[in-house]
């Protein structure tokens, strides 16, 4: 069974930071739904510091 859900993060420009990681989650839920789960918090992690270093309205929170 081949997932493909985020290959199209792949073709756009803008999510180049994070798209590899996300189908690397993505691939991860075939061997073990615990590596997948870390996988996926690391790819949600580099989404969210997308959002922060590309939407001028968002803040850094004191603490990361």
């Amino acid at each position: 069974m081949v997932l493909l859900n985020f290959t199209f993060l792949k073709k756009k420009k803008e999510f180049q930071d994070f798209a590899e990681i996300c189908i690397e989650a993505e691939k991860g839920l075939m061997v073990s739904p615990s590596s997948c789960a870390m996988l996926t918090r690391r790819a949600l992690e580099q989404a969210v510091h997308y959002m922060y270093k590309n939407d001028i309205d968002l803040q850094m929170p004191y603490r990361d």
